[in-house]
Parts: C-alpha cells; sequence; structure tokens
C-alpha cells in the first residue's frame, strides 16, 4: 500500500503547458510509494479526455468565477475526507485556495510549483505570493530564473525555494519515421517536397509574441523563397494573426494549423522550431522539439536560456527584436550541417536532463524530505 496521498491541486486540465506537466507527474510517481489525487477548482478536462488516468481519483471544487469562499471551504473538507498528507498546489490561484484550504484542513505539508515568472511587476500579487509562502513548507521553481524572481523580487526565503525541471517523456518525440502519416500530414497541409519548414507550437496569446515572429519571417521569405511558417495552437490572437500575416503579404507563406492531438508528427516535418516568447518558465515545446531532433531559435528569457544552449543546440535571440530573430532563422536555415548537429546536441541532451522519470523522482524525494521533516518537528 501507499504511504503518501497526495494531492494535485491545479485550476482545470484545459490543454496547456503547465497542466501536461502535471499529467506527466501523476503518470510517473511510483504508486508502490504515492497514492495520487488530482483536484480541479473549475470545470476544464480537455486533457484528461485525452489521455486519461485510469488509477487516479480525479475530483472538481466547482469554483465559481471571481472569490469564492465556499469553494475554499469545500476543498478543505475533501482534504480532510481523503486523509491527504500533502498538498501540491500548480500557479497562483490553485495556491491560494489550496494553502489555506489544506492548512484549514490540517494536512501536514504543502508545497507549491511556480511554474513561471508570477507577476514580478505586480506589488500586490507579489505581497500576496509572499503571505502564502509562509503557509507553504516548499516553493518549486521550474527553472533557476523562476527561482531567482521568487526570491529577489517576491521575497521569499532562499532555503525554501528549490529547482526542479519540467520533464517529458522524450520517446514520444523521437523521430519515428511513419513516412504514409507524415505524407498524409503533408498534403493536409499543402507542403510540397522540398519546403523547409520552420515551425512553433504555441498557445496564441501577447506572451508568445507571434507578431514579432510574423515580422521576422517577412524578412526570411524575401531571402529564401522554399521555406513556410508553421504556427500550431489556438488562442485568443489566433484570427488577430491571420489578419497580421494576409497584411504582410504572407498569404500562401503561413500555415495556421490550430490545436492538434499530433504535435510529435507534426513536429517531424519541421526543419527548425522557433519560439518568440517574451516571458517563459521552462517551456514544454521548446523541450518536445529538441527531443524530436529538431534545432531551435528562441528568445532569451525566462528559462529559455536553461534548456538552450547557445551555439550548441540552436540560437538565442532578444525579445521583441524582428530582424534579430530573422538572422538567426536565416543562419540556420542556410547552414544544413550545421542546423543537423545542432538538432541531435539538442536531442541527447533532452534525453539527459528533461526526462518526466528524472522530475518524478525528484519530487518524491522532495515529498518524503517534506513529511520527514514534518513528523520531527
Amino acid at each position: 500500500m501507499a504511504e503518501i496521498r497526495v494531492a494535485q491541486i491545479i485550476l482545470g486540465l484545459n490543454t496547456g503547458g503547465l497542466e501536461q506537466v502535471v499529467l506527466n507527474l501523476l503518470k510517473k510517481l511510483d504508486r508502490r510509494l504515492c497514492e495520487p489525487f488530482l483536484i480541479c477548482l473549475e470545470d476544464q478536462f480537455d486533457l484528461i479526455s485525452d489521455q486519461g488516468l485510469p488509477d487516479v481519483k480525479v475530483l472538481r471544487v466547482r469554483k465559481k468565477s471571481g472569490r469564492d469562499p465556499a469553494a475554499m471551504a469545500r476543498l478543505a473538507r475533501l482534504l480532510r475526507q481523503l486523509r491527504i498528507d500533502i498538498a501540491h498546489t500548480h500557479n497562483p490561484v490553485p495556491h491560494f485556495y489550496g494553502a489555506i484550504a489544506a492548512r484549514l484542513s490540517g494536512v501536514p505539508v504543502v508545497i507549491h510549483t511556480k511554474h513561471g515568472r508570477n507577476y514580478p511587476r505586480n506589488s500586490r500579487k507579489v505581497l500576496l505570493n509572499r503571505l502564502l509562502a509562509y503557509l507553504t513548507d516548499r516553493v518549486i521553481a521550474v527553472s533557476d530564473d523562476s527561482r531567482r524572481v521568487a526570491v529577489e523580487v517576491e521575497g521569499i526565503e532562499s532555503e525554501k525555494v528549490i529547482t526542479i525541471l519540467n520533464g517529458i517523456e522524450t520517446s514520444r518525440y523521437r523521430q519515428n519515421h511513419n513516412g504514409d502519416r507524415l505524407e498524409r500530414l503533408r498534403s493536409e497541409l499543402e507542403i510540397v517536397d522540398g519546403n523547409l519548414i520552420i515551425g512553433i507550437v504555441a498557445r496564441l496569446s501577447p506572451e508568445k509574441d507571434h507578431r514579432t515572429l510574423l515580422l521576422a519571417f517577412k524578412l526570411v521569405a524575401q531571402q529564401r523563397k522554399d521555406c513556410l511558417l508553421l504556427v500550431v495552437g489556438d488562442g485568443p490572437l489566433l484570427e488577430p494573426m491571420k489578419s497580421f500575416a494576409q497584411r504582410l503579404g504572407l498569404v500562401g507563406r503561413v500555415i495556421f494549423a490550430g490545436q492538434r492531438s499530433d504535435v510529435p508528427d507534426l513536429l517531424q516535418l519541421m526543419d527548425l522550431f522557433v519560439l518568440s516568447s517574451t516571458t517563459e518558465g521552462i517551456s514544454l515545446t521548446l523541450i518536445e522539439a529538441m527531443s524530436a531532433g529538431l534545432p531551435v531559435v528562441a528568445t532569451s528569457v525566462g528559462g529559455n536560456p536553461e534548456v538552450v544552449v547557445d551555439g550548441e543546440t540552436g540560437l538565442l535571440v532578444p525579445a521583441r527584436d524582428p530582424k534579430a530573430l530573422a538572422n538567426a532563422l536565416l543562419k540556420l536555415l542556410n547552414a544544413d550541417r550545421q542546423r543537423k548537429a545542432m538538432g541531435l546536441r539538442g536531442q541527447i541532451r533532452a534525453e539527459a536532463v528533461f526526462n518526466v522519470d528524472k522530475m518524478a523522482r525528484a519530487y518524491e524525494r522532495l515529498y518524503i524530505e517534506c513529511l520527514t521533516y514534518r513528523s520531527r518537528s
């Protein structure tokens, strides 16, 4: 029988990087050590319907929009009924509800994972994060950059904050050379032989800065008539970015593929991966691209420099700089051997540093350490 009853508390299981990290962790936790529960504050279950968690009890609190004290009371009752040993929250809203509910219900240990740089310029929310840290045994940053923000900006005690890098199932993204499936994809997306494909997989939202990418790609397209930009993802800026690409004269050069469940296959169509974000924690899509053997061009923000080794596995450029981004893309498009060598080195790095088993073992050690400390104090 598992010794530790751990509740992962998240907002919901809509499609996103944070949610995928939590699912990866739930799949890989050792069932001899941990009995995992998943508690969703809201009713969003896109990912779980796609991937399923047959041996994980999934519960929902049905939090209303805005502040909902009744939801916090329901969560506290639920944690007490389940006899939870560790409440593990993910990102700000679950941290607020989860930390307070856990302390009200007598949960011995509260752990919180910061999946990005949360509100570094919002003094009220920085103060709230600092106060919540007092109710929390350990704060996990997914990158050293996020850890620095937690300590230096939010003022959380440095001894309380540790870094555990995100991990993925790297084997899902290795090249499988299924020619028929890839040919069907090329036909569906109207990609012809001889096209070089630059790809991005990201939610179309302001922080991903697709606008800068499109401006950069216009410069690339003027010099390389054989390349296309494949944009995978959905979001509030999908239609505005389609219109912007049209205004830039990029009709026929940019493919907006929308939200997809076949990302591993789409990565096999690409020659080069790009990420134009203005902020990041640890980007899963960068790790997925590297696992697929793709060289990457990414902005030097947040945790990106901890994923991409500049000049070795890809190139880093300043954020919001279309010309620098275009130059980096052209540099790799024009250097086949260098591009492929970078992709191979990136694949080796992804498997060594960012695999999900390594992440799960780190969390298991932390769970044991925190419970042991509590039992002695």
